[in-house]
């Protein structure tokens, strides 16, 4: 459970939340290249990598609904989803996928924020606590958000090792189907109104 998070927290800081506009992109080369040859210990001590060069990227929803890595979610046992969200605020960039996740690259043309929808559909979490657990950072806060009538537990975690503010919105979109919020430096209030400006849908046919 560790090392699946550990995967989900230095995909986002590998690639940050990168926008189409260069300009406008979070992380520097030389910061991907540093983030690359960093290491995550888990708790059991196992060391593990994210090689940059092993992720796949799909330019659209419907290139990522037809590649092998969607059947391969599929063959898994696991349901895909697809995001839906506002195209006149929201310019999408790609999509980006590797082992158990994969996730959504957004530019947020009303903040000029970058915005990434991270996932992992194996990450072996079940329940609020399990996540809390995980994280353990005396900063984070649960608390609940609401999309289409339904209502989620979240946990607003600010993110370690930076001299600066900026929070993720964690939930479980379902069991062990784990899904992260990221901004460019949003504080846990404005992370929290991005929650119901995206909705995963999910594809069983």
């Amino acid at each position: 459970m560790k090392k699946l998070i550990c995967t989900l927290m230095i995909t986002t800081m590998l690639f940050g939340c990168s926008s189409a506009d260069t300009e406008n992109s979070s992380i520097t080369e030389e910061n991907k290249i540093e983030t690359k040859e960093s290491i995550t210990e888990t708790k059991d001590e196992e060391k593990m990598y994210v090689d940059e060069d092993t992720v796949i990227i799909y330019e659209t929803q419907e290139e990522f609904r037809n590649s092998d890595f969607y059947n391969k979610i599929k063959n898994e046992g696991f349901t895909p989803y697809l995001l839906e969200f506002d195209e006149e605020r929201y310019e999408f960039n790609n999509i980006r996928a590797d082992k158990s996740w994969y996730d959504f690259y957004l530019y947020d043309i009303q903040t000029s924020k970058n915005v990434c929808i991270s996932t992992i559909y194996n990450s072996g979490i079940k329940t609020m606590s399990e996540l809390q657990e995980t994280f353990g950072n005396e900063d984070d806060i649960v608390t609940t958000a609401e999309i289409n009538g339904q209502t989620h537990d979240v946990l607003l975690s600010q993110r370690p090792y930076v001299d600066y503010v900026e929070y993720s919105l964690f939930y479980l979109l379902e069991e062990e189907y784990l899904i992260s919020i990221n901004v460019d430096n949003a504080t846990s209030d404005e992370i929290l109104e991005y929650f119901d400006d995206f909705e995963l849908v999910a594809d069983n046919g």
